[in-house]
């Protein structure tokens, strides 16, 4: 079984008529890996989310698409792509992709420079660093290029949230821990949209590249040698690697969806989850 796999469609309506194109062509697997709608509001997010899935569906019954949100969706993108019978949203539990494999989705990042917070969390209890001296905590993580607020949403509507320092209790290291046992993870497809710290993780900022992968995604990838692992939220990693698109670990394989930032093209991957082999596309 081959899925095509996309990251960071952004709702772009051509560049799902794009990936419909594969639909047409037989492929009846897609995975989608985060930031599926524009940026706006939630009731915004909500018809783009409606409309885009419209144009890659419709009249294709047969088509299982396995969708999580990522850091740029309000809560809303992810209770709409549930409206869909052909969308599985694989963040509650494990969904069976075959007779051998499972898929599960993670959506959340570390804390981004950004104001949408629905999927962002601490990565873990010791990074970064917090200075004991109240005072120092808002220049340290500006250095750290974090933003610790923002906003959250229920339903439709907006409400302001800090991050407290003191509190790392909800964290995406503690994620991992539970995530590792809803399945096996050898037989495991992972849909994350975060990739792991120092994996196809570039970011950029008004200090140059950065990386803004997740250091417990790594580790959990270290820990339980998961059999394939997907992300995206990085757009320019693909290119900066100079088309290397795919990292191992011990004995589990990694792709990097690197979507780009021209509109006007949709890039993604092929992937026969069985044998792990990838090819890379432009649509």
């Amino acid at each position: 079984m081959t899925a095509a796999v996309f990251s960071d469609l952004h709702g772009i309506p051509s560049r799902f008529e794009k990936a419909r194109r594969l639909a047409d062509q037989g492929f009846r697997t897609f995975f989608l890996a985060g930031d599926i709608a524009r940026n706006g509001k939630p009731d915004l997010q909500q018809a783009n989310v409606r409309e885009c899935l419209d144009i890659l569906l419709a009249g294709k019954p047969d088509v299982r698409v396995y969708a999580i949100p990522g850091n740029d969706d309000w809560r809303v993108v992810e209770e709409t792509m549930r409206e869909f019978a052909e969308v599985i949203v694989p963040t509650d539990r494990a969904y069976p992709l075959d007779d051998a494999f499972s898929v599960l989705g993670y959506p959340y990042v570390p804390i981004t420079p950004f104001l949408f917070k629905d999927y962002e969390k601490w990565d873990d209890e010791r990074y970064p660093e917090i200075p004991a001296d109240p005072a120092e905590v808002e220049p340290a993580m500006i250095a750290h290029q974090l933003n610790l607020e923002g906003y959250v949403s229920r339903g439709l509507e907006l409400y302001d949230f800090r991050f407290d320092p003191a509190d790392r209790a909800d964290s995406i290291s503690a994620d991992m821990t539970k995530l590792a046992g809803l399945s096996d993870p050898r037989k495991t497809a992972y849909i994350f949209h975060c990739p792991p710290f120092g994996h196809f993780d570039f970011g950029f900022s008004l200090g140059g590249r950065i990386h803004i992968g997740s250091r417990a995604i790594a580790g959990f990838i270290r820990e339980y040698n998961p059999w394939l692992s997907i992300h995206g939220h990085s757009h320019e990693a693909v290119s900066l690697m100079r088309g290397e698109f795919t990292f191992a670990v011990g004995d589990s394989i990694g792709v990097s969806v690197g979507s780009g930032n021209d509109p006007t093209v949709l890039n993604g991957l092929l992937i026969d989850v069985a044998s792990r082999s990838v090819r890379r596309i432009t649509l």
